[in-house]
């Protein structure tokens, strides 16, 4: 799924955001996922319309259980051979360590979700993820340092904060923010 931006700028019908005539700052965000539901909303004498439900790859990991040992393994083996039973793209973009995890005497997955057991094992070693789409398709992003990260398109680049009365319908802004106190860890130590 493409979708264009409104932009900046005064709406033109029609116009794709990237075209330079209008929308000023718009840009196109695309959203790939496998479709997981499928569902018809609604429908007139000319057209019908679609609901789908789309979900990254790694959703597929929720729906599993399984079982295992890993030994003499580090978290990037495990990952790999968890992950390996999955056809889609992954990129590591992982410089702690030196990009060298020590190996593990043992890990243990016991009757959990292949989803369940990574996200321990990645929380445990300071590994976070997400998803980048491009090209039609999505890859998941497995990073434990911020050089990891890419600068965002220009159609981020600014995001204005506008009141729920001011609201413009041909500019994306953000009309609510709130704050939140929450427990963290102030120091992690790996041994």
């Amino acid at each position: 799924v493409s979708i264009q931006l409104e932009g900046k700028g005064r709406f033109i019908s029609g116009l794709a955001g990237a075209a330079g005539l209008g929308n000023i700052g718009a840009g196109t965000r695309e959203i790939s996922g496998l479709v997981e539901a499928a569902r018809i909303a609604g429908q007139d004498r000319d057209s019908i319309l679609y609901e789908l439900e789309l979900r990254p790859w790694l959703h597929r990991a929720t729906l599993t259980q399984d079982c295992r040992l890993f030994q003499d393994m580090t978290v990037v083996e495990i990952t790999d051979a968890v992950l390996a039973k999955y056809p889609y793209p992954v990129d590591q973009r992982l410089g702690a360590f030196r990009g060298v995890y020590p190996t593990r005497d043992v890990q243990r997955q016991a009757f959990e979700s292949d989803w369940a057991f990574l996200q321990r094992l990645w929380e445990e070693w300071g590994i976070w993820w997400w998803f980048e789409h491009d090209g039609g398709h999505h890859r998941l992003v497995l990073c434990d340092t911020m050089g990891g990260h890419h600068p965002h398109g220009a159609a981020y680049e600014t995001l204005r904060y506008l009141p729920p009365d001011g609201q413009h319908i041909d500019e994306e802004h953000i009309h609510t923010l709130s704050v939140t106190s929450r427990l963290t860890p102030g120091r992690v130590t790996v041994t």
